[in-house]
């Protein structure tokens, strides 16, 4: 590919001064995103993270030594435990010592320490696992070629030890020492490695707990659960908190006794196979702030890629408050004027901050650790901001949990982000009030909006991009969405790659950036190689550059070829994949906001394999809260609460997703799935929506196809609006809809579409030609049966096509001879597929028959027609031998039409292709 063949702004392209007098100011740009708290720490990591300008290190500055509250009064003269005299230049620290451990040098702490002001690690610090620790100090500074050991894989703290952190609470942060508010806490720029005791993080029960027990039935044993841990049992309502902190007793096997009394029923709805859990908050490795006060409390700011954190708490850590907008944004602004210090972003419970999103680097390694209140007393309150957080960094987090933390659980900051979140855990969060959108980066509004602050209105898990996989994962007890995306990128970081005009003379200054600068649903910035789209949606069927399916290089919205041939995309342009999530008693399930938005139709249009994907998600009890009156309720008529609550899945400003395999259970209220009045494709197949007061709302516009879902929804299960509210073609495919299912059509004003249901054309009552008749599950409209199950009136059938007579195809194989006269395909691998054209004068309900042969079992292949799969996995039979065939029905009764295209996809090899016939 070529500069001139990418799709791009020509603020993407290189300047046309070859002199480079107009080439852009790295520099000067890192300045103007406010880079100050990347790269904290001299000579931290590079990779794809942002660095900060020479000379700009606010965590080094606290301790540089440039005036007296920065010199040590202790400082390690050699090897030794902390504890002993002779460790230290002027004996053991004491109170509010400031303490230094130079490079080459190793203390060793078992027991504790005085109240320190501050301790920096240029060598090592470790704890002795196998004795109780404890660190007291407001800030821990480690520079880049420290290294800091609480614990390690091979040697962790526990389960008979702990190692404690606490923050100490010096009382307000000093911002004449700390201008940037970034100290009290840790700031890990070296090797950091916090492993303690490995322990069941949350499992599911065997028997849902009421009211009144004294104990519960785990699945399995747990491990390394004991007398005088702290549990949470979630809340299954949506309507109220009815989460209970419990205390283990005892332990016998997978019987697990509790000291307290269950005060409710926590019991999912019944005849759907759902799970109960609970949830373990101990842990022996323990970070955590001394107060509750929000300014004063302690953060964690890992700033070094490939640390190793397993089975760790941190407590009521973090002081950015998303119940209110940050007061530092890098851009727009607001008529709340707040002192910069005010609200400080970026002072999270845990937080890998640029440590580099770049597959070449080592990822951080999060296990078994938990966000979340004190365990061991009263007033703890959790986080106000977010738990665990990935800002242009690698983390693969798994087995967490996050408890009370009031914004998001699980969150990706700026969108380039890669690693996973697997299997984790996010508990309850009271968020802002405020919908999802409330503080985004838009143009005249002139209120708290207009600063691009996100993940606040309370969430388990939110994407600001598609690269993290989300895979497993339970999301409980959540105001608003419990899984948002909403993939635009933040305008603080662009690739080093990119040579962008200098915006100090082709844009506004960076405090008056546009809208436009950014883009809102369509991402301006091509800011993620094409590369990383090698494993999205899925690994078999991805977008990545030279892979089988459309490349998202070809598609995407802005793109950029560097001089190195690497091809960069717009994330906002990448499909992300959701798979095997679960969502219950939060306000709505997952929302899908600007994901493939700027997609360009002729590439990915169709290809449904390679959209988005929500793939086996079960949501329920999905409402809003007693007396929520600060988020809209959803309701299918007019596009309302697409934003608020009572919603399974919310699709806004997107296009080219799938909803699959899925379970939307209501509570008596809202919608199962709805779009905006900005959808270019929706796919929703083998889903089962009930229990809400509409299934399938707003269908309008663009396209939308339903089939294989099952539906029992109290006012109508599918509604297709004809609103005519932006325009465009707007075209509705309905098929397996039951006799006891629903279709309401609701004129409005517009009415121009493109409906069917089952095959037959579906009108509205109104435009409905003579001869359409009404059909029992339709309201407000009418269906024209063209005889289409009538062989007779099915044009041009039966249709016979050559197995070589492909359009198209892709991967290996050979043509070779089918032992009758003519040619087939054989030497199949896996993945290849050929497409085919079929020659019919109109639409047809047709059986598809593929003739086919193989010596060997388990070979197999499915068949889609119009980018649907229309077939599911089909088996090629042991014919004998390459050239005995044999013909399979892959699919019948299918919806084919004039300019449709059929497509045979492999999914194993070792089988032969002769013919296709629709019969």
């Amino acid at each position: 590919m070529t500069d001139d063949s990418c799709r791009t702004d020509e603020r993407y392209r290189s300047s046309p001064d070859e002199t480079g007098s107009d080439s852009y100011d790295r520099r000067w740009f890192l300045e103007m995103v406010g880079v100050g708290t990347a790269g904290l720490v001299a000579g931290g990591a590079t990779g794809t993270a942002a660095a900060a300008p020479d000379g700009e290190s606010p965590a080094l500055d606290l301790v540089d030594g440039d005036s007296a509250i920065e010199q040590p009064t202790h400082t390690a003269v050699g090897d030794g435990r902390w504890n002993d005299p002779t460790t230290w230049n002027d004996g053991v620290p004491d109170d509010d010592a400031r303490v230094a451990i130079p490079s080459g040098v190793t203390v060793t702490l078992g027991g504790e320490t005085a109240r320190l002001h501050w301790l920096r690690v240029d060598g090592t610090y470790r704890v002795d696992p196998a004795a109780d620790s404890h660190l007291r100090a407001g800030t821990i500074v480690s520079t880049a070629e420290s290294t800091v050991e609480i614990g390690t894989a091979a040697d962790p703290v526990g389960p008979n030890a702990t190692a404690t952190v606490t923050f100490a609470d010096r009382g307000a942060i000093d911002e004449g020492w700390d201008p940037d508010r970034v100290s009290r806490g840790l700031l890990a720029g070296g090797d950091l490695e916090i492993v303690g005791a490995a322990k069941t993080a949350h499992t599911t029960l065997a028997t849902h707990p009421r009211a009144g027990d004294g104990h519960l039935e785990l699945e399995t044993s747990p491990t390394n659960w004991r007398p005088g841990d702290a549990l949470v049992v979630p809340g299954v309502s949506a309507r109220e908190n009815q989460d209970e902190e419990v205390t283990v007793a005892s332990v016998s096997g997978s019987t697990v006794a509790i000291e307290e009394t269950l005060v409710h029923d926590h019991a999912p709805p019944s005849g759907y196979d759902l799970d109960s859990y609970v949830l373990n908050l101990d842990r022996s490795v323990r970070l955590r702030s001394e107060t509750t006060e929000i300014k004063r409390r302690g953060h964690v700011m890992v700033m070094s890629p490939g640390s190793t954190i397993r089975h760790a708490g941190f407590y009521d850590l973090g002081r950015t408050d998303k119940t209110r907008r940050f007061s530092d944004p890098l851009y727009g602004g607001s008529e709340l004027e707040l002192d910069p210090t005010e609200n400080v972003k970026s002072r999270y419970s845990l937080h890998f901050h640029r440590t580099g999103a770049d597959y070449d680097l080592d990822p951080h390694d999060v296990t078994g650790c938990v966000v979340a209140p004190r365990t061991d007393g009263n007033g703890w309150t959790g986080s106000p901001g977010w738990g665990f957080t990935n800002h242009q960094s690698y983390a693969a987090i798994e087995d967490c949990i996050s408890y009370k933390v009031v914004g998001t659980g699980f969150m990706t900051e700026t969108g380039i982000e890669i690693g996973h979140f697997r299997n984790n855990f996010a508990l309850r969060s009271a968020g802002s009030g405020d919908d999802p959108d409330w503080r985004e980066f838009i143009e005249n509004f002139n209120h708290e909006r207009n600063i691009d602050d996100y993940g606040h209105g309370g969430h388990g898990f939110w994407l600001h991009g598609p690269l993290v996989s989300v895979e497993n994962n339970v999301a409980a007890g959540h105001r608003n969405f419990a899984f948002a995306y909403w993939t635009r990128a933040l305008g603080d970081y662009v690739p080093d790659a990119l040579p962008f005009d200098d915006p100090r003379e082709q844009n506004a200054p960076f405090d008056e950036m546009t809208e436009a600068d950014l883009g809102r649903h369509r991402g301006n910035v091509p800011n993620v190689p094409a590369s990383y789209a090698d494993d999205k949606p899925s690994e078999e069927h991805n977008v990545a550059p030279g892979t089988g399916g459309p490349s998202v290089a070809e598609f995407a919205h802005a793109t950029y070829e560097a001089d190195d041939g690497t091809v960069y995309v717009d994330e906002g342009s990448i499909p992300f994949r959701n798979v095997d999530n679960v969502a219950f008693a939060s306000g709505a399930g997952i929302d899908v906001m600007n994901v493939m938005r700027g997609a360009y139709d002729g590439e990915i249009e169709g290809e449904t394999e390679y959209y988005a994907r929500i793939e086996n998600f079960t949501g329920w009890n999905l409402r809003g809260r007693d007396g929520e009156d600060e988020l809209p309720h959803a309701s299918v008529e007019g596009f309302g609460g697409v934003r608020g609550v009572d919603l399974g899945i919310a699709l806004r400003y997107s296009g080219y997703a799938t909803v699959t395999n899925s379970r939307l259970i209501g509570d008596g209220r809202g919608v199962g799935i709805s779009h905006n009045m900005r959808m270019n494709h929706l796919v929703v197949e083998d889903t089962s929506i009930e229990g809400f007061e509409d299934g399938i709302g707003a269908l309008n516009p663009g396209r939308t196809d339903v089939s294989g879902c099952d539906f029992d929804n109290a006012n109508t299960d599918v509604y297709v609006s004809g609103d005519d509210i932006f325009g465009g073609d707007v075209t509705v495919d309905l098929w397996d809809i039951d006799a006891d299912e629903t279709v309401r059509l609701d004129p409005g004003d517009g009415m121009d579409q493109d409906l069917s249901l089952d095959g037959a054309a579906l009108y509205y009552e109104e435009t409905a030609p003579p001869e359409a008749v009404a059909d029992p599950r339709v309201d407000g409209g009418l269906l024209v049966d063209d005889g289409s199950d009538d062989d007779e009136n099915q044009p041009g059938l039966p249709v016979t096509i050559d197995a070589v007579d492909y359009a198209d195809s892709t991967g290996d194989y050979e043509i070779e001879g089918n032992g009758e006269g003519g040619e087939s395909i054989g030497w199949i691998d896996g993945g290849n597929w050929w497409e085919y054209e079929p020659a019919i004068d109109g639409d047809v309900a047709a059986d598809v028959v593929v003739n086919v042969s193989s010596p060997y079992d388990d070979t197999a292949f499915h068949v889609t027609v119009d980018g649907q799969d229309v077939s599911g996995t089909v088996d090629v039979p042991n014919t004998g031998g390459w050239h005995d065939w044999t013909d399979v029905t892959a699919a019948a009764d299918v919806a084919i039409g004039p300019d449709s295209t059929i497509r045979v996809v492999a999914e194993t090899g070792s089988w032969n292709v002769n013919r296709l016939e629709l019969r």
